[in-house]
């Protein structure tokens, strides 16, 4: 059971929930931290051998050389059967000899610990083997001066790499697996997903639910359901962990919190061997004291316990429900304000006419708009009338607004641009692209009806078309989306939660496709 380390688990989960960044390239830093390592030290030192260790046990099939680079309390604390299913899920995997181990990077989190005498890094490299390239990630425990068997690694994930993708691992002690990458995918979302108001919606949490369990569930069901994953966060949480299920069928995982105001909790939930990040069982237990055996936290598949009991509890404590919008669609609506009166003039929303708020104009003043003050800056426009930014929207003159688009839309010099981030830096550059097909396609991701909200999966490749007119008046771009041969528009993104999107007809995925190479 994971119980000293919860704390920085969490922080980890919340800091790559927040940042689509990759971490931080810290050799350059010369400084020791408070532990004495340097960066230095860490990168060339530390790291390489764990890696290597881990590359040598698995190359001569060694599984005690495997686990030797685990803390004692790390082999202590994981579960026998989970352990086991860890070692030969990565004995399975690997294949081929290495040829190099590259791109050591780590963050170290000893800042945001309660208790500066223990400091951790949280560890990543690729592995190169005449077969294939692995992604190797463990959290490591560099000195634990209250209790030194924690000194060592304490989780460890290895899984074959492609760009792009990323496995959901690093939560519970020992070895990842596909069905602990699934639970801790379903735990990061349950920790990330009520974290702050503003990116929740009642709605998200029942992306993550089985439809045969949907089915067994009434509306006030899923109400509850998704009020407790609200209040369930990494502001509460206190220990996680998992264990196989006796059959093999399902790993059972097991959320502890501790809620202000309402008491302690242990939310289990269970996903399906066979299908990811799908919970198929959920039961919520109140206790006081000790958390309880585990026999007596868990429920049958397809099966929920607890859930009104433990939302009524909250209630009872005065938290208000009411701050989250029932659905996502409501979380992103955008506001939008069709005309606005400045100067004498009433300036007309020209909506197609794409631009975030770039300005090659001059700022004239403010102009105020249902009790809101916003910016007005005016477009050098080569259309030949006055075109005005309010609020990241363009502006014109009503009757001007139709004439304006027309002209973006069909005579202005245009430039279009693709872009791709990798992990290795950013791919640019200008694609052959008709502004027909553009606006086509625009007009399909700004219609909010046709936006849907789904779980974020495994995008194969996901970029932006960018268009921009020679005077910088349109500036505007679509996220995309490739999924083999269908392509979807993506609209708002909850970090390592939801998706809003939506799945192009064939005619224009087909045009993405072939104007993209």
């Amino acid at each position: 059971m994971v119980k000293k380390y919860i704390y920085v688990l969490s922080v980890c989960i919340i800091l790559i929930s927040l940042s689509s960044c990759s971490m931080p390239d810290t050799s350059h830093l010369l400084h020791q931290d408070a532990m004495g390592y340097t960066p230095k030290q860490i990168k060339t030192e530390i790291m390489p051998k764990v890696a290597e260790t881990v590359v040598e046990a698995l190359e001569t099939s060694d599984e005690e050389k495997l686990k030797s680079v685990f803390s004692a309390n790390a082999l202590a604390e994981a579960e026998s059967r989970d352990l086991d299913e860890g070692v030969k899920y990565l004995f399975d995997s690997y294949k081929g000899k290495h040829t190099e181990i590259r791109d050591y990077n780590y963050s170290q989190y000893e800042n945001y610990k309660k208790d500066e005498s223990i400091n951790e890094i949280d560890c990543v490299c690729y592995v190169e083997t005449d077969v294939k390239t692995y992604k190797l990630s463990w959290l490591q425990i560099l000195k634990d001066e209250s209790d030194a068997d924690y000194v060592g690694v304490y989780n460890l994930v290895m899984y074959e790499w492609e760009e792009g993708y990323n496995n959901e691992g690093g939560i519970y002690v020992g070895i990842d697996y596909p069905e602990r990458f699934s639970a801790s995918y379903i735990t990061s979302v349950i920790g990330a997903v009520g974290y702050t108001d503003s990116t929740s919606a009642l709605d998200i949490p029942l992306l993550y639910v089985s439809d045969k369990l949907l089915n067994n569930m009434s509306d006030s069901d899923k109400n509850d359901f998704s009020k407790a994953l609200l209040v369930i966060n990494n502001k509460n949480i206190r220990e996680r962990w998992c264990e196989p299920s006796e059959d093999g069928s399902r790993l059972k995982s097991f959320i502890a919190a501790d809620i202000p105001n309402v008491g302690k909790c242990v939310l289990f939930f269970s996903c399906d061997k066979e299908v990811r990040n799908e919970i198929i069982s959920i039961k919520i237990t109140m206790y006081d004291g000790e958390v309880p055996d585990s026999q007596k936290l868990v429920i049958e598949n397809y099966q929920f316990e607890g859930l009104h009991e433990f939302v009524q509890e909250c209630e009872k404590s005065g938290m208000d429900f009411s701050k989250y919008p029932k659905t996502s669609a409501e979380l992103y609506k955008e506001e939008v304000i069709p005309e606005i009166e400045y100067d004498g003039k009433t300036l007309q929303l020209a909506r197609e006419i794409q631009n975030p708020g770039s300005s090659n104009g001059d700022v004239l003043g403010k102009v105020d708009v249902n009790g809101s003050s916003y910016s007005v800056t005016k477009l050098n426009s080569d259309y030949g009338c006055d075109v005005y930014l309010i609020n990241h929207k363009v502006y014109a003159e009503k009757n001007k607004v139709d004439g304006l688009i027309d002209y973006y839309e069909n005579d202005a010099d245009m430039t279009f641009t693709y872009y791709e981030y990798k992990k290795s830096g950013s791919d640019e550059h200008e694609i052959d692209f008709s502004m027909e097909m553009y606006s086509k396609i625009r007009d399909l991701y700004n219609d909010e009806s046709q936006l849907k909200s789904f779980k974020a999966d495994r995008p194969v490749k996901n970029f932006e078309i960018k268009a921009k007119s020679s005077d910088g008046v349109y500036d505007g771009h679509i996220s995309v989306n490739v999924i083999d041969d269908s392509v979807m528009l993506g609209s708002k993104i909850v970090p390592n939660v939801v998706v809003r999107g939506y799945f192009l007809p064939e005619e224009e995925a087909k045009y993405i496709i072939e104007h993209i190479d």
